[in-house]
């Protein structure tokens, strides 16, 4: 029933404590006779024992009886008090106010006012409740006091947030909780990375409170922003250098360091360790922003621990940004999160909407591993082209690793072989005979269809590709960034020319500016970049950009969300509002060259 985060054991004694001393106060004297003493005792006695509905009916049938009674604003707070404990709070709401309105200078003001303060709170009207609180906290005798107190200390602590503690500071100018108050704006300025309008608020605080009971916090807080400010922006990054994944952590940090070697941009970096552990992500996540006083975070590798990352980085409202997961969704967990890799299945979106569109498709066959990134790349395709009114005639898996393509092909075969006659009204010997006039055999006869849907990984391409081609299946080979690599595609050049995929990353290496990072890469290094290098060295040279405009977290993410064509090592970056990166490029394959389509 009662709101206080964290606090609810605590809450619940305090109301108990307040009824017990109220009760008190108000139970008629033993001088005062008459049937009014026996019915208010009785409404009381039900009261005490937690039967709400009783003494309410009781104590409105008092307030009916007996309106010019001494107690009558006893029996009218009573009933409010009913209202509130059966969690009729509209009705207990609107009993408080008319209490405060018709008995305003009464003794127990202070204690509808902490009333209020609850309603408000369920309400979810924050900032409403800590004012009511405050004006019990002014008003009340020492008990009520104490428990206003601690209520509005929760709310500063864990509820309120800047905008609300600025506008309290102000409302409380001359009241004795403002020095309170400017303390715990300060700090939660101070939490979410704001470390010059703390460092201000603090100063202000020491200024007014010299002598204040947390002048010495104040102080301490103060200098140690100012230190803060002096190092740089403070830049978190969460990366596995210890552990199976330390190779590829190394990799991260290389490219952020690359990134900021010639930075006009004063910042720190703090580098903690992942150990590529999702539990040990969020507890890193917590120490760069508790310990570390980071305004921003690049990172995790994996998304099972971006995961844990950002929704820690979300509750302190800090921008992370993950230049290598690509997860379905993490852009989702909150408006300070942003996932420069696209989902697989936003990848298969996207050649699904090409293929539909510029090359009119209406019926596809596809084949992918047997995995979650063959499943996700399968779904996001389908989903597309079925809203295109595409038709899927056949889908095969097969084991990562595999070889041997035989048994899915032949399957795919048979089925388009059938589709093949039906249209044909059968098969016609006389129309399938060679130069010589021999008929050619069944398994040689080319069978059709519009697409063919491979989002495979690179080393399958070499072996799937010519496969496709021995068993005499047509179509236009469409696939994801598994076809990216032109080495691979190069191996069976006759086979792949002329496949089109959509990839979010594609280093073209006559492009000045990926040459350029590919050359200092290696001449600092003495190795060449890979695609987490390169991802990193994109995401940080990103943040930089913002950073010459943006130092707080929240300036950081809205400079973030304005992002839009950002060049990059392996192509553009532009997020959508919810923070994912929606450049998917669409790329050809012909003549041993890849070329950019869309």
């Amino acid at each position: 029933m009662f709101p206080f985060i964290g606090a609810k054991d605590k809450s619940v004694f305090f109301i108990w404590l307040f009824s017990f001393v109220f009760l008190s106060l108000i139970s008629p004297p033993d001088s005062y006779c008459g049937p009014v003493k026996e019915e208010l005792n009785q409404a009381l006695s039900f009261y005490s024992e937690g039967a709400y509905l009783e003494a309410l009916s009781r104590f409105e049938r008092l307030t009916q009886d007996y309106p010019q009674d001494s107690h009558y604003s006893i029996f009218k707070l009573m009933t409010a008090k009913c209202n509130y404990n059966i969690q009729n709070f509209p009705q207990a709401e609107k009993d408080f106010k008319d209490f405060l309105q018709g008995f305003p200078h009464s003794r127990f003001s202070p204690v509808c006012h902490f009333y209020l303060g609850n309603i408000k709170y369920i309400y979810g009207e924050l900032l409403n409740s800590a004012s009511e609180f405050i004006q019990a906290l002014e008003q009340g005798d020492e008990k009520t006091k104490g428990m206003a107190f601690e209520s509005l200390l929760l709310l500063l602590k864990n509820n309120l947030d800047q905008s609300d503690l600025e506008k309290l500071a102000q409302q409380t100018k001359n009241q004795e909780i403002h020095p309170g108050i400017l303390f715990w704006w300060g700090k939660k300025e101070l939490k979410t990375g704001n470390h010059s309008k703390a460092k201000e608020i603090f100063q202000n605080y020491l200024d007014l409170y010299p002598r204040g009971q947390r002048a010495e916090e104040a102080k301490k807080h103060s200098e140690e922003i100012s230190h803060l400010l002096e190092e740089g922006i403070g830049i978190g990054v969460l990366a596995p250098t210890s552990g199976p994944y330390a190779e590829y952590g190394e990799s991260m940090i290389k490219g952020m360091r690359l990134a900021l070697k010639d930075s006009q941009v004063k910042v720190k970096l703090f580098i903690r360790d992942t150990q590529g552990d999702p539990i040990q992500a969020t507890l890193a996540t917590r120490r760069l922003i508790e310990e570390d006083r980071v305004s921003v975070i690049l990172g995790a590798l994996r998304s099972e621990c971006t995961i844990g990352a950002s929704a820690t980085a979300q509750n302190f409202r800090i921008p992370l940004i993950t230049p290598t997961s690509n997860q379905e969704g993490i852009a989702d967990l909150g408006d300070f999160i942003f996932q420069f890799s696209p989902s697989t299945r936003r990848i298969g979106e996207r050649i699904a909407q090409f293929a539909v569109h510029e090359f009119n498709i209406k019926e596809i066959v596809i084949l992918s591993p047997d995995d979650s990134y063959g499943e996700k790349a399968c779904l996001g395709f389908e989903s597309k082209a079925k809203e295109g009114g595409v038709r899927t005639l056949a889908q095969e898996v097969y084991a990562p690793g595999s070889t041997d393509f035989g048994p899915q092909l032949k399957r795919i075969r048979e089925i388009l072989w059938k589709e093949k006659m039906e249209r044909e009204g059968g098969f016609d010997s006389t129309k399938y005979v060679d130069r010589f006039g021999e008929p050619i055999p069944v398994e040689e006869i080319p069978v059709e269809v519009d697409g063919f849907f491979l989002p495979i990984y690179p080393e399958d391409v070499a072996l799937i590709a010519p496969q496709i081609a021995f068993f005499r299946i047509q179509a236009k080979l469409l696939g994801t960034e598994g076809w990216s690599q032109k080495e691979m595609l190069n191996h069976s050049r006759q086979f792949t020319d002329g496949v089109v995929f959509a990839s979010d990353f594609y280093q073209d290496e006559d492009d000045p500016y990926t040459g350029d990072f590919k050359k200092d890469f290696e001449l600092l290094y003495k190795k060449a970049p890979d695609k987490v290098a390169s991802l990193s060295y994109d995401a940080m040279s990103m943040l930089l950009t913002c950073l010459k405009n943006a130092s707080t977290p929240e300036n950081i993410k809205n400079s973030l969300l304005r992002i839009k064509g950002f060049k990059g090592t392996g192509g553009e970056i532009s997020f959508n509002p919810d923070g994912e990166n929606e450049e998917i490029g669409i790329y050809l394959f012909h003549n041993g060259e890849i070329k950019r389509l869309k």
